[in-house]
């Protein structure tokens, strides 16, 4: 059972694996506030030996992934990048193939908006 692209904060990520309710949890960075409460979403699922699979946003999600002990699928939801829906100036670099993201820019998160 996959939960959390509509959760917000750590507290609710918390409650639904105390309770036994999920697998993998799937924070949304742009809905959890940014990339520090994601990270601390992150720590919360391995501190628990949940699953991670950020949701949405791939150029975004797969460079924080890098950053993250273990292993971390990259969900790749056709017209849910910032690349589909025309925002970026260039193309990240990055390829998404089965949930496991390769490659990208050399520095920072490599995204460059219109």
């Amino acid at each position: 059972i996959a939960l959390g692209e509509n959760r917000h904060t750590i507290h609710q990520f918390r409650d639904a694996i105390d309770q036994g309710a999920v697998d993998v949890i799937q924070p949304n960075i742009i809905r959890v506030g940014g990339i520090t409460p994601f990270e601390e979403i992150a720590d919360l699922a391995a501190e628990r030996g949940i699953d991670l699979a950020p949701h949405l946003l791939p150029e975004l999600s797969a460079q924080l992934s890098y950053t993250l002990p273990g292993r971390t699928w990259v969900e790749d939801v056709e017209d849910a990048g910032f690349g589909s829906l025309g925002a970026l100036v260039e193309d990240t670099g990055l390829t998404i193939v089965d949930g496991e993201a390769t490659g990208g820019p050399s520095l920072g998160l490599g995204i460059r908006f219109r």
